[in-house]
């Protein structure tokens, strides 16, 4: 089955997402699909990592379309629902930049392994069908099937 969203303020490919490590937040996760790794902004890091984020140096440096910035990268779980079906996508790489960001952003890495993902930009709706051949539902859980 496949979970259909509507884009937020009608133009943005937009998701509700809970994200998991030590804590748990539930937010909006912009998926991106020219992105190849996912971004957290450094207010929702101490939420979601605890102190431990604020004890990490920045010690990687990410280039984008942007330019560069320096920061963290953590794993972290990320849940998302249509209310009827629920998947966890387990140790998504995240990068924290120390540089203020506004939202959440999901790329390629990892999360794009375990769903087909359709942008209807026109009808404002994002479309994720988890991919059977690859991927199974276990107990609420995306998991590889070897």
């Amino acid at each position: 089955m496949s979970l259909v969203f509507r884009y937020v303020k009608s133009d943005k490919p937009a998701v509700p997402v809970t994200l998991r490590q030590r804590g748990e937040i539930k937010t909006t996760a912009l998926i991106d699909s020219g992105g190849d790794i996912s971004l957290l902004p450094p207010f929702l890091a101490t939420k979601v990592l605890g102190s431990v984020y604020l004890r990490k140096p920045p010690n990687q440096t990410l280039r984008g379309i942007s330019g560069m910035s320096k920061g963290v990268q953590c794993d972290i779980d990320i849940c998302i629902t249509d209310g009827k079906e629920s998947y966890t996508v387990k140790n998504v790489p995240f990068f924290i930049p120390r540089e203020p960001r506004d939202f959440v952003i999901i790329g390629r890495e990892v999360f794009f392994d375990f769903f087909d993902i359709t942008f209807k930009h026109r009808l404002g709706e994002i479309i994720l069908t988890p991919v059977s051949t690859e991927c199974q539902k276990i107990g609420g859980q995306v998991s590889r099937v070897d």
